[in-house]
């Protein structure tokens, strides 16, 4: 876990911002794209993606597909 936290801190932000908006993009697509349920992860920081604020990628995917 600590080399995937590690891992992009040598990444101008510019590039960091790319990634983390790339990857909420690619796991919306997930979410769009799976029969069932909302979730893809049993290990999701519920605070940390900014879901309380509405900025979570996977609960906005699921909000759009699924209603709120």
């Amino acid at each position: 876990m600590a080399i995937l936290e590690d891992a992009p801190s040598g990444l101008p932000a510019t590039q960091l911002s790319e990634l983390s908006n790339g990857l909420g993009q690619l796991l919306a697509t997930v979410v769009a794209g799976k029969d069932g349920g909302a979730w893809i992860c049993r290990r999701c920081d519920l605070n940390a993606c900014g879901r309380p604020e509405g900025r979570c990628p996977i609960a906005n995917a699921a909000a759009v597909k699924y209603g709120r």
